[in-house]
């Protein structure tokens, strides 16, 4: 997965009819995926028998890049869910 793939994706959650709280974990969820592929690239550098990717440090470099923008929209969704629900509890009179 590319950050244009992270991009990409991040895009159609966004875009989709999912709830608030939904989209907020389907964030999570590709956050997670690009923080193990994060690690697997760690490992392939740390480990020449694993045969050497000229392009790994860029990829991870890249997508911890992403990992960050991530966080950033997951904190935005979360807000959203939560602003969402607070404003459809029933007003006590």
């Amino acid at each position: 997965m590319t950050e244009h793939d992270v991009r990409a994706r991040l895009l159609e959650i966004q875009a989709s009819r999912l709830e608030p709280i939904q989209k907020a974990k389907a964030i999570l969820r590709l956050r997670r995926h690009v923080t193990r592929q994060i690690a697997s690239l760690g490992v392939s550098l740390a480990r020449p028998d694993y045969g050497v990717d000229p392009d790994a440090a860029t990829r991870m470099t890249r997508l911890s890049q992403s990992l960050h923008q991530l966080d950033d929209d997951v904190r935005e969704a979360a807000r959203a869910a939560l602003s969402s629900r607070r404003s459809r509890r029933p007003v006590a009179l």
